[in-house]
């Protein structure tokens, strides 16, 4: 197990965070279309600014022709809304175009397949791609909870006022529910009364409070209190305003009913989504050659206007060019007339209030052009804002040397990206050697050659945890000092070494086995939080020795071992990784360069890209399928 594999089982936990993952086993049976109906996805190969809904009844194998579709679309902020519909084809499919003014948006689809109402998730408009839903007939359909101000009759769940049955209940019971829109929430302690008109006879009236979601439970309203055939209207005072029901008689389920006040439209702004992936750069036929679409989104998906671009391509022999574009109203930009080399890097650059975005790195193609996402966001140096955690690994390695690495994750809050305005280095400890940024860590951290610190090129985006993890050797005399001082708030540390070591200094209390594996020969010591400029002082003893006499006599042969073992540190990586790193690694040096006007050292640059870029060709050709398969 390398290390660094053994890492992180509290860290996720510590910034209160999770994430999972699912994948359907090899030897599968087919998955059911109907586990899929209602979700939405975002398509490349579906133009920015359209939907296309796929309806089945029931099957693959049977497309629901000549059916009604209807879409429910409105904006960011539900400044504006649109009813559309739409027929499907032979294939079962209705397409709806023209969304661009509700980028950044979201929609619902809906339609009747024999007699059931299927209706989706809601659906993200963007202006990177288009979407495609599925609805199934037999599906349980996904869409009443989710847009309750749009259902109604025509949407699977009642509009305000208006009672239905439900099976949860008894018979005889009212479940009244009280809502205040504009605050997105129950009203507790509500009054609320159920006054029932019997056929014949004196009203029956019935009284209670809310509870603290908002509901309130009438029990028992059966014979002879309340006969067969009465009328029962339901009332509460809401915000100072008396709401009521329409009448509805007892069934032989329990009612439910809610009344509301406000308006969706008077709630302030919820707070952002969970963010969809970025798409990596990729080639198109719909795109024309020597073209590039950018589109430039915040962080709620919606477009950016007016927003200058750059495409940005580097040659093998060390030539640079530039072309720039602007987002339309959609947020996308066309980059056209783009040089289109075999043997250069593409990569899309967008400065956005001051902090620099980019793209990830991407080639054109001899036929088609490209199409890139890039999302930016308003920045803070705010660090309240920010809490990260971090575990170290310490394993004893010959020469006297310690290996230690370091998983260090951050979480920036709220809605704006972290970014401090000057460089921000993550260091080591005091005294470390060979220092490398791990594989895991995130593009936005940059590591130049030999340097002992790596540098944060890009903003931390805010609501999601972005690696940081780095590695590197420490020497010792059988006790490893480990001196390390934050860059950014530290909510929690961890310490994880082999259960022949101990923690002897810096532990808030003694050792626990890792939660995810208590028989590994592992223990972890808690070391909690610092502050930003606090050290962590930490010491682990038991750490193998080499004898004086050999080491005073190989020191040389130390050296050699040495520069080994650093080279050993990094993790396994494939020999197409290992070029596009080395190909980054050449490309920010050819920068340095050129700013510095070193001539001989552009040169050297220039040669060793060309082979890099040679030799990945060339693992491209070996990796391509055979012609046909």
């Amino acid at each position: 197990m390398t290390f660094g594999a053994r890492l992180g089982s509290g860290l996720v936990l510590a910034l209160c965070l999770a994430a999972g993952a699912a994948a359907q086993p090899a030897g599968a049976p087919p998955i059911d279309p109907r586990q899929m109906s209602g979700i939405g996805r975002v398509d490349p190969q579906v133009a920015a600014g359209s939907v296309t809904v796929r309806c089945l009844l029931g099957g693959f194998d049977a497309p629901a022709v000549g059916v009604d579709v209807t879409l429910e679309v409105r904006t960011a902020d539900g400044g504006q809304s649109d009813r559309l519909s739409a027929t499907t084809d032979e294939a079962g499919r209705a397409t709806f175009t023209g969304l661009e003014r509700f980028f950044g948006g979201s929609a619902f689809a809906s339609a009747t397949l024999g007699a059931e109402l299927q209706r989706s998730e809601s659906l993200p408009i963007t202006a990177s791609a288009g979407t495609r839903v599925m609805l199934v007939q037999g599906a349980a359909s996904r869409g009443a909870a989710a847009a309750p101000e749009q259902a109604g009759a025509e949407g699977g769940a009642p509009a305000p006022g208006q009672a239905f049955a439900d099976e949860r209940f008894p018979r005889g019971t009212v479940v009244v529910g009280a809502l205040d829109l504009a605050a997105r929430g129950g009203i507790a302690d509500a009054e609320v009364k159920v006054v029932i008109t019997p056929p014949s006879g004196e009203l029956v009236m019935r009284t209670g409070r809310t509870d603290r979601q908002g509901r309130a439970v009438f029990p028992d309203l059966l014979p002879p209190e309340v006969p067969e055939g009465s009328q029962v209207v339901v009332e509460a005072t809401l915000r100072g305003a008396v709401q009521r029901s329409a009448p509805f008689s007892l069934g032989e389920q329990g009612m439910i009913v809610v009344l509301t006040t406000g308006t969706m439209a008077e709630a302030p702004a919820a707070g952002p989504p969970p963010r969809r992936p970025l798409m990596p750069p990729r080639m198109l036929p719909t795109i024309a050659r020597g073209s590039v679409r950018l589109a430039v989104t915040d962080g709620r998906e919606r477009p950016v206007v007016g927003q200058a671009v750059t495409v940005v391509m580097r040659d093998s022999t060390g030539g640079r060019a530039e072309f720039l574009g602007t987002t339309g109203a959609d947020g996308v930009a066309l980059v056209d007339d783009v040089e289109v080399s075999a043997d250069a890097a593409y990569e899309a650059l967008v400065s956005y209030q001051g902090a620099p975005y980019r793209s990830a790195p991407f080639r054109m193609g001899e036929t088609m052009g490209v199409a890139a996402e890039v999302r930016v966001f308003p920045t803070t140096a705010d660090l309240s804002r920010v809490r990260s955690a971090t575990q170290l690994e310490v394993i004893g390695r010959e020469n006297d040397n310690a290996q230690v690495g370091q998983l260090y994750q951050v979480f920036v809050s709220g809605e704006e990206a972290f970014w401090p305005g000057k460089p921000l280095e993550i260091h080591g400890a005091d005294g470390a050697a060979g220092f490398v940024v791990m594989d895991r860590a995130s593009p936005i951290l940059e590591h130049t050659e030999k340097a002992p610190f790596a540098r944060l090129v890009e903003p931390i985006p805010p609501g999601q945890v972005v690696d940081l993890s780095i590695a590197y050797l420490l020497e010792h005399d059988g006790v490893a000092k480990i001196r390390w001082t934050p860059s950014l708030p530290l909510v929690d540390a961890s310490v994880l070494v082999g259960k022949e070591l101990r923690l002897i200094k810096g532990a808030k209390g003694p050792p626990t086995p890792p939660p995810q594996a208590p028989d590994a020969p592992f223990e972890i010591y808690e070391v909690g939080g610092r502050a930003v400029g606090e050290a962590l002082e930490l010491e682990v003893s038991g750490l193998p020795v080499r004898p004086r006499l050999i080491r005073d006599l190989g020191w040389q042969v130390g050296i050699g071992l040495f520069v080994l073992i650093v080279f050993a540190l990094r993790p396994r990586r494939s020999p197409r990784a290992l070029l596009l790193a080395r190909k980054v690694e050449l490309l920010a040096a050819l920068d340095r360069a050129e700013a510095a006007g070193v001539e001989g050292e552009r040169a050297a640059i220039i040669a060793e890209l060309d082979q890099v870029f040679h030799q990945l060709d060339a693992l491209a050709q070996v990796s391509a399928p055979p012609a046909g398969a």
